[in-house]
């Protein structure tokens, strides 16, 4: 959305382009909801906030970027603040699983050590 509003287009533009590409069916439901409210005459920041797409900061943040003009660079900030909280929340899960994953790799290496070693050490003790 940020690039689409960048680069001239409008708000209905825009969410037609975003309406496309998006595969998440509960965030397009939300788009589908909020072009409605744009038809019905609400204005694109209220359809915005009323539909959800964003939170309550964010939304206030565009209200103020639509005032002040600057409502592609405050669609970018808000699409670098999402992506900044997005990271941290795949970060946060990766520092979760990963020493699950270890745990259990190194009990199934010591598993097959044992089965490897002990039918060894049994051979040794009938040879020695």
């Amino acid at each position: 959305m940020a690039m689409t509003l960048a680069s001239g287009l409008d708000t209905d533009e825009s969410l037609d382009m975003v309406e496309r590409i998006t595969e998440n069916p509960v965030m397009l439901a939300r788009i589908k909801n909020c072009r409605d409210l744009m038809a019905s005459g609400e204005l694109f920041v209220d359809a915005i906030a009323k539909s959800e797409i964003f939170g309550s900061m964010y939304c206030r943040m565009l209200s103020i970027g639509f005032k002040t003009g600057t409502a592609d660079q405050v669609m970018d900030e808000i699409a670098r603040r999402s992506e900044e909280e997005v990271d941290e929340n795949i970060e946060s899960v990766i520092n979760k699983v990963e020493p699950t994953l270890v745990i259990i790799m190194s009990l199934i290496v010591g598993l097959i050590l044992l089965s490897v070693m002990l039918p060894l050490a049994s051979i040794m003790t009938t040879i020695g």
